[in-house]
């Protein structure tokens, strides 16, 4: 309930004070929809500040651009690993931790080049009784 101002000896209700104006409020466009998240519009929205991803880019392409992260990302963790060589008063290891350490790594080494070579197709089939 809103208070109106009146005289109480009359009952008469007095005029309203003057409102200080108020600016007219502009109505705010809408917001556009958001756009469905598929895979090809993914590509586009990139927010950890790196280039967005080419739309038309070649197998080629793409297998310079990852693979370039990737070994950057490998050649850092091995200079992190090398720390542990440099600071040996702060580390206890014995040299047989260093060589499982590197079995280990050349495993995976030898893993890899062994996943990046190319593979027979499987319709391929080199049999023959005849020698």
């Amino acid at each position: 309930m809103t208070d109106v101002p009146f005289d109480p000896e009359t009952g008469e209700i007095l005029d309203q004070p003057a409102q200080p104006a108020t600016p007219a409020v502009q109505p705010q466009p809408a917001a556009p929809a958001p756009t469905p998240r598929t895979r090809r519009n993914r590509k586009k929205q990139r927010s950890n500040g790196r280039a967005p991803i080419p739309e038309n880019e070649s197998p080629r392409q793409r297998f310079e651009r990852v693979a370039d992260g990737r070994v950057k990302a490998v050649i850092k963790a091995i200079r992190v690993l090398k720390k542990l060589g440099r600071n040996q008063g702060s580390y206890d290891y014995t040299e047989e931790d260093i060589e499982f350490m590197f079995e280990r790594l050349s495993a995976e080494l030898d893993e890899l080049r062994a996943a990046m070579k190319p593979r027979e197709k499987e319709g391929q089939v080199d049999f023959s009784f005849r020698r």
